[in-house]
């Protein structure tokens, strides 16, 4: 009988152990996808992208971005997509450590970097004062830049009538040899092209995202937490 218990026990904890967060992505008050983000581990994160509604009709996009991160610097140990969108079809590993990969050929990060998924964990768990304007590395498009969250203010983010209190900054993020937006995926392009800006919105109490947007002078891509 307890033998029973246990294997009962085992999975029940295991699945609670992947615990997983759904936001939302608009332009202009549209829903046109959404983003799953699953921590599968402490130090390694899942994110599928897919369109919805008329935007799956006229962009397919269903892309997940798999990051594996150190647990203390939150560096980038290994990074990969799978991109599947209606202009590009790749899959893309990213390593550290040459090590051994039977899955395909990978790009080999000259240097410790972030990319923006591992940088976003780290901005959650610093203080304002400890990351503030300062420049980090930065991975994207299998090219080396710099990104540095700069803080905007402290205000409230409402999420299912509730008011949550969040540090604001401003992403910036310079490559110096960005890749052609045709052999880039759409998370990477909006992110890296200098003319859009970025911000993100970041739980004071808890370390959790609330909200990210991508703006320029033509339009506005929000990504808001969904409950």
């Amino acid at each position: 009988m307890e033998t029973v218990k246990t294997l009962l026990i085992i999975p029940f904890f295991s699945l609670n152990a992947i615990l997983s967060q759904t936001y939302n992505i608009s332009i202009l008050g549209y829903q046109i996808g959404d983003i799953v983000k699953i921590d599968t581990a402490p130090n390694k994160i899942e994110l599928n992208l897919r369109t919805r509604g008329l935007s799956d009709m006229f962009y397919p996009t269903n892309n997940t971005y798999k990051t594996t991160y150190d647990s203390i610097t939150f560096m980038l140990k290994e990074y990969e997509y799978k991109i599947d969108q209606i202009n590009l079809k790749d899959n893309i590993l990213v390593k550290t450590d040459k090590g051994i990969s039977d899955k395909y050929d990978f790009y080999l990060l000259p240097s410790p970097a972030f990319n923006f998924i591992s940088f976003i964990e780290f901005i959650k768990t610093k203080n304002k004062i400890e990351i503030d304007t300062k420049w980090f590395p930065f991975e994207s498009g299998k090219e080396i830049g710099r990104v540095r969250a700069v803080w905007a203010d402290s205000s409230n983010m409402y999420s299912n009538m509730d008011s949550v209190m969040c540090n604001h900054y401003r992403l910036d993020i310079e490559i110096e040899n960005p890749i052609e937006n045709d052999e880039i995926d759409y998370l990477n392009k909006y992110l890296i092209q200098e003319t859009n800006i970025k911000e993100i919105w970041v739980s004071i109490k808890s370390p959790k995202i609330y909200s990210i947007k991508v703006s320029n002078s033509f339009l506005s891509l929000d990504v808001i937490i969904a409950q």
